[in-house]
């Protein structure tokens, strides 16, 4: 015969309520009946549970771990999370507690003459002392006699935690219940191919638990294919406002959440209002930053010596582009030094450089170099060369953390004598928030371009700009702060972070005052307004 779901959820609500002293609410009852339901009938299905922080998705998943264990021998169940320590620490350990204490009360109760822990609809339970208890494994023995859809195996249950990071080592374990905590922060390539073909043996029951976060992720992917009725499985979704209709104190909570971090803000509107938006974590909408391309601008470095008129190697020089006809170009340079910054993303990256071309307000990226392995003296030499090549004068922003501070010392002493202004900028969490909050100003204003013509596209010079804007991720912090960084997963940020330091050295006047020997040589036609 069988399993039957509903004596198996009821046997389940009244293992928590008895034997554990949990009381399941509405919210984890309807999840864990369609997991039970899938689980018991092998059927293979995916179920979705999107909950709001501190509403119980921990607890749900960890009774769930504890009571299959006991009541369906043989069942291999596999917990997945960002970190191991997230797996082993929160999933296994709560696991672990719920079982010696289940042991405890056995042992109390057979001193007092009783059969059993309690009288469950499917019968008492048998608990043995584990086989193999490591941090990341959980292993019972074999019962002698079991039943249920894997007692046919001969073998104990197991419960297994591991890091879902790219790097970590996955053993080839088989799997009959994959749970995916914190499923928003999960690579959908480790999923896909390291981690979900673990259960393809067994038709294992695939587990999707977390909030809202970036709609690049596996875990939105899998609730719209759910949803549209693409795969087989359930969706379950629970905001704050389900959770406070069962738990008066939840509302307390969320009250202070709201006045912590806003009833609009980004973190409250994911991580309790559950509200997928497009782009989240993204710090570009990047359909609208690829707009800002000048398909007629070159790049500094694909020019033909000066930027020409036309394509024809005898078309006659240009002037140099100002703000002002008749007097020199600005220009606005940004430099991230390579070297581990812990305030990013503790790897060490190259060195950039961006060039921001000055015509009034607007800025166009005229330029871009990226280093790796010159040594300092090298770099100096290299760095000074290129400002003073540049045709006009130039306020140049350097990454002065760590190493960039001496760094910065020298490249200014060598710059003695020449039109070139140097600003340190340690880039503390708070500065490098307000660096990047005052280049998304800029940004939206309209008041910033990039040089995206043939000779510059053709050349490959905007491909990796372009790459780590597309993934330029964005972290809201207290005090409407924000932190920017691109994901180690996703490559390197040391181009947009020159690109928003030439936008910080923007933002102060590069332009000396005239002389009068200088506005004598100005004709006056120039500033006759058309």
């Amino acid at each position: 015969m069988p399993p039957d779901p509903k004596a198996h959820l009821e046997d389940f609500q009244r293992f928590c309520r008895e034997v554990l002293d949990r009381e399941l609410r509405p919210y984890q009852v309807e999840p864990a009946r369609a997991v039970l339901e899938s689980v018991l009938g092998r059927q293979g299905r995916t179920v979705a549970i999107v909950m709001a922080r501190q509403a119980g998705k921990n607890e749900l998943i960890t009774c769930l771990a504890a009571w299959m264990l006991l009541r369906l021998p043989g069942i291999k169940i596999g917990i997945y999370a960002p970190t191991l320590p997230q797996a082993a620490d929160i999933s296994m350990r709560r696991t672990k507690r719920h079982l010696r204490r289940l042991t405890r009360t056995l042992a109390r109760a057979a001193r007092e003459g009783e059969t059993s822990l309690a009288e469950l609809p499917l019968g008492p339970l048998v608990v043995a002392r584990p086989e193999v208890d490591r941090q990341d494994l959980l292993e019972l023995p074999a019962p002698a006699a079991a039943g249920g859809p894997f007692g046919g195996r001969g073998e104990g249950s197991l419960l297994g935690a591991h890091s879902a990071e790219k790097e970590a080592e996955k053993e080839g374990f088989t799997w009959d219940l994959i749970l995916y905590d914190e499923a928003q922060q999960l690579d959908r390539t480790v999923i896909d191919e390291e981690i979900s073909p673990m259960g393809s043996a067994t038709s294992a029951t695939e587990v999707f638990i977390g909030t809202p976060h970036t709609i690049d992720c596996k875990f939105y992917d899998v609730i719209q294919a759910l949803k549209e009725g693409r795969i087989a499985g359930e969706c379950f979704e629970y905001s704050y406002e389900a959770i406070t209709a069962h738990v008066p104190e939840y509302a307390r909570y969320i009250r202070k959440k709201i006045a912590e971090l806003g009833r609009e803000s980004i973190a409250f509107r994911t991580q309790y209002a559950l509200e997928w938006v497009k782009g989240l974590g993204l710090f570009f909408e990047f359909d609208l930053f690829q707009t800002l391309a000048l398909p007629d601008e070159e790049f500094l470095s694909c020019q033909d010596g000066r930027r020409k008129t036309g394509d024809r190697p005898d078309a006659p020089e240009d002037p140099p582009r100002s703000p002002v006809p008749g007097l020199p170009s600005s220009f606005a340079v940004g430099i991230d030094l390579a070297g581990d910054d812990p305030g990013r993303t503790g790897r060490t990256d190259f060195t950039a450089i961006a060039v921001l071309r000055r015509d009034g307000e607007r800025k166009t990226l005229v330029d871009l170099h990226a280093w790796q392995g010159k040594d300092w003296e090298r770099q100096c030499r290299d760095i000074v060369r290129l400002l003073t090549a540049l045709p006009g004068r130039a306020q140049v922003a350097v990454d002065a953390t760590g190493m960039g501070d001496p760094f910065s010392d020298r490249l200014q002493k060598a710059l003695v004598g020449h039109p070139i202004a140097v600003e340190r900028v340690k880039l503390s969490r708070e500065r490098k928030s307000e660096v990047g909050l005052y280049a998304e100003q800029e940004i939206s204003g309209e008041r910033v371009f990039y040089a995206a013509g043939p000779r510059t596209r053709a050349a490959g010079r905007l491909d990796e700009f372009l790459h780590q804007a597309r993934w330029l991720a964005r972290e809201y912090l207290p005090e409407k702060a924000i932190r920017w960084h691109v994901n180690p997963d996703k490559g390197h940020d040391d181009l947009i972070c020159a690109f928003f330091l030439a936008i910080w050295a923007a933002r102060r006047s590069a332009i000396r005052p005239l002389a009068l020997g200088d506005l004598a040589g100005v004709s006056v036609t120039d500033y006759t307004l058309s």
